[in-house]
Parts: C-alpha cells; sequence; structure tokens
C-alpha cells in the first residue's frame, strides 16, 4: 500500500472515531484497528497521538487559514501604505469559514462535531493541537486590525478579534437550526446571503468606540 494511501486511511479512521467518541474515548489501537494497519505504522507517520489529532485538524482546517491569510496579503498590497478597511479585513476571515457550508452533509457534520468537541475541552494536548493551527492567524489579522483600528489598544484588538471568532463559529454551529428556532421566518441560507449579513455586523462592532471613550462619555 503506497505511503500516501496509508496515511490518509490513518486520517480517516482518526477522525471517524473523534466524531463519535471524543477524544478521550479515542486510542491509538483503535485508529489502528478501523485504519487496518498495526501500531507502528501510525508511529511511523505521525510518532504520537497529538500528532495524529493535530493532522486530522490541519487538514480540515488548514485550507480555510491557508485561504484567509491569501485573502489578507491581497488586501494588504492593496492598500500599500494607507488604511486598512475593517469591512475587508472582516470579509477575508469569514468568507473561507463559511465556504465551508459548501460541503456535503457529511464532511460539514465531521467539522463541526470536531470543532464541538474541541471547544467543549477544559484544556490539554488536544485542545493546544487544535489552536496551534490558528497561531498564525490570530497574530496576522490582530495585526490588521490594529492597523485599521489604530484608537484601540492592543488589547481590546485581540478581545474584538476573539469576538468576532465566537460569532463565526455560533453562525456556522446554528445555522441549520435557525429554521426551528425561528419557526420559519429564517430559512436555509445559503452561504453567500449568510456573508452580507455577517460581514457588515461584525465590522461594525469592531469599528465601535474603544472601551476607555464609552466610559468617558457615560462619565460625562
Amino acid at each position: 500500500m503506497a505511503t500516501k494511501e496509508t496515511k490518509e486511511r490513518i486520517l480517516d479512521a482518526a477522525e471517524q472515531l473523534l466524531v463519535e467518541h471524543g477524544f478521550g474515548g479515542t486510542s491509538i489501537r483503535g485508529i489502528a484497528s478501523a485504519a487496518g494497519v498495526n501500531l507502528a505504522s501510525i508511529n511511523y507517520h505521525f510518532g504520537s497521538k497529538e500528532a495524529l489529532i493535530q493532522a486530522v485538524f490541519e487538514r480540515r482546517v488548514g485550507p480555510v487559514n491557508e485561504e484567509r491569510l491569501r485573502l489578507l496579503d491581497q488586501l494588504e498590497q492593496s492598500a500599500s501604505d494607507g488604511p486598512l478597511p475593517v469591512a475587508g479585513i472582516t470579509e477575508a476571515f469569514v468568507h473561507p469559514a463559511l465556504g465551508l457550508r459548501r460541503l456535503d452533509d457529511s464532511q460539514r457534520r465531521v467539522l463541526q462535531c470536531l470543532l464541538g468537541h474541541t471547544i467543549s475541552l477544559p484544556s490539554g494536548k488536544a485542545r493546544d493541537a487544535f489552536l496551534e493551527q490558528f497561531s498564525e492567524v490570530v497574530q496576522r489579522f490582530t495585526i490588521a486590525l490594529g492597523r485599521a483600528l489604530p484608537d484601540l489598544t492592543p488589547q481590546e484588538v485581540l478581545w474584538r478579534f476573539f469576538f468576532m471568532v465566537g460569532t463565526l463559529v455560533q453562525t456556522l454551529a446554528m445555522a441549520e437550526d435557525m429554521p426551528r428556532i425561528s419557526r420559519g421566518l429564517c430559512g436555509e441560507t445559503d452561504a453567500e446571503a449568510m456573508e452580507r449579513w455577517l460581514v457588515p455586523f461584525i465590522a461594525a462592532g469592531l469599528k465601535a468606540p474603544a472601551a476607555e471613550v464609552r466610559l468617558e462619555a457615560d462619565d460625562a
């Protein structure tokens, strides 16, 4: 069996078991059995359970983050030394993720389950492996937002970035439930329509006055 094919079989098996049993309930031995390989093969390709889990995340999340960075690169090149548009930064972050709405049902379910399991973890190597996938994205986008929003402190920029992340994750997680939650008012929405609503909503929050400015206004 070709090395690449073996690696993909291991990743497929690991992903399925993680979806079904979560991180604590998934063992290397179980992954090897499901993939039809021996333990030595998993050690050869990945070295450890943590490295395998990181590879599972990278396969799903990596393309999204690569597209985010590509779009941000384009935005920064177009702006040159001028100001970066907040809406453009928001779109560069949101658009690739909403593309996941175009995945088939089984692929989307896998990703949602992985996200759900990860977010529910208090801490540990599995959560660290997931967060590592976003390290460059966090750095690049917070720098870009700091450039676009010079009146905000670095601390507030970082918090607003994570508020953007939370809004996007919740949107992806709950979009399919909206017809039921809204009692039919909000039907199934495609990625393009969702983006038209979501980008200006997030951008408005990012551009809100700094916390210190609001406090001063309240005290006046």
